[in-house]
């Protein structure tokens, strides 16, 4: 391509007629070499003649290749061109697509707009009319996994397990097993082909060649510390790619290199570190400790002259007085009561601590088994001097009643006689 157009050369030197020429795409499974174009057309040519022309609406102008059909990117997703003469769109909703490859068993598609490329570990999903992935949240609902680069993919090619994305502003190489860049360099790339077992790349110094290997593997293991709830969910940044997890470690496999390392924080927990450069050159255990915001818990009791015991969970304390203030971290926690003599209501109270919290309990004092034989013995006493009250005034009712008798005798008598 010369100037905005295009040559063969066989011997001679002919002019295609191909308007606006953008990038050759040569197809190792048919020997067919394409051309796309600024203006959305693609072109396929046998030799210097054209032997096939499309126009795909917003075409981005990356092709690459399967063993039954080619395949271009555009606004629309991706559109099969199948060698059978029938065509397919699998509508992709990220429609800042570029370079596309296949490497190994995963499909590649690199995307400017965020820089870097999409992974899909699972090819039937090319096959479908839709993939909805708008939002990062949603690629993993088509086991899709984004990797961050350095430069905007525009070209791609795979070699020995290492994928190479490389552009104007350099080239990167990446384990896809760990989803990492391992290796950048700032070179301009104009061009990249894979040849006879190496990787060449058209830069300002010439002809580069790349032959580079997948660097070792350690062991990267994320401990997390003293999170409130089993299960609860917590995560890490590791050079730009989140991970998450709802286990307290995390083990990675990662390449021998630099990471910076973003711990970040849980549900209501903070790391006590959130950030660290890490070198990583063997087996490493990183240790992250959550700490958690302390919160007040107040108890209220009623009715008690005596110590109250408060326990919470196993730690007792002893208090003289009825107002109570603890300052605890946030966490769950049963809150019990007891004090001598007293029952105690509630028995115990269990306190999710997120807040500050109020707690009151009830204390009615108990009566003892002494107290109550007391109040039987008193009752009897009572019981004994009323019964003796009672025969003293039966006596002297009937002392009035002999007397009264004795007097009327008297006075009987006393009229005979006369």
């Amino acid at each position: 391509m010369s100037n905005g157009s295009l040559y063969y050369y066989n011997g001679s030197l002919y002019r295609l007629n191909i308007t606006e020429p953008f990038m050759l795409f040569y197809d190792n499974y048919t020997n067919i070499t394409y051309v796309t174009t600024y203006n959305d057309y693609v072109y396929e040519l046998n030799g210097s003649t054209i032997v096939g022309k499309w126009y795909i609406i917003g075409s981005f102008g990356y092709m690459t290749f399967t063993n039954n059909s080619a395949i271009v990117d555009s606004e629309l997703g991706y559109v099969f061109l199948y060698y059978n003469g029938s065509t397919h769109t699998t509508i992709n909703c990220q429609d800042a697509l570029s370079a596309m490859a296949f490497a190994g068993k995963y499909f590649i598609s690199g995307t400017f707009d965020p820089i870097g490329i999409f992974v899909f570990h699972n090819l039937s999903v090319l096959k479908l009319d839709k993939i909805d992935d708008v939002y990062f949240n949603e690629i993993y609902d088509y086991n899709i996994t984004f990797i961050p680069t350095n430069v905007v993919p525009e070209y791609i090619a795979y070699l020995n397990g290492v994928l190479y994305v490389a552009s104007y502003q350099g080239l990167d190489a990446i384990d896809l097993i760990n989803s990492q860049v391992f290796y950048h360099t700032n070179t301009p790339v104009y061009s990249m082909i894979v040849y006879n077992g190496s990787i060449y790349a058209a830069t300002p110094n010439g002809i580069l060649r790349y032959q580079l290997t997948l660097p070792r593997l350690y062991e990267l293991r994320v401990q997390a510390e003293d999170l409130i709830y089993e299960g609860q969910q917590w995560g890490v940044i590791i050079n730009g790619t989140k991970l998450e997890s709802t286990n307290s470690t995390m083990n990675l496999l990662l390449a021998e290199g630099v990471y910076n390392i973003t711990i970040l924080s849980s549900w209501i927990e903070k790391p006590n570190v959130t950030n660290i450069i890490l070198n990583l050159d063997s087996n490493y255990t990183l240790y992250v400790d959550y700490v958690r915001p302390y919160y007040y818990v107040h108890v209220y009791v009623n009715d008690t002259k005596g110590p109250v015991v408060l326990r919470v969970n196993n730690e007792t304390m002893t208090y003289n007085y009825t107002n109570i203030t603890l300052v605890l971290p946030a966490g769950v926690y049963n809150v019990s009561l007891s004090s001598p003599g007293y029952s105690v209501f509630p028995k115990s109270i269990i306190v999710e601590l997120f807040s500050n919290v109020s707690l009151s309990f009830n204390l009615h004092q108990m009566i003892t088994g002494s107290e109550i034989t007391t109040l039987s013995t008193k009752s009897e006493n009572n019981n004994v001097i009323m019964s003796s009250a009672n025969i003293f005034n039966i006596s002297i009712l009937v002392l009035i009643l002999l007397l009264a008798l004795f007097f009327t005798v008297l006075y009987k008598l006393s009229k005979t006689r006369r």
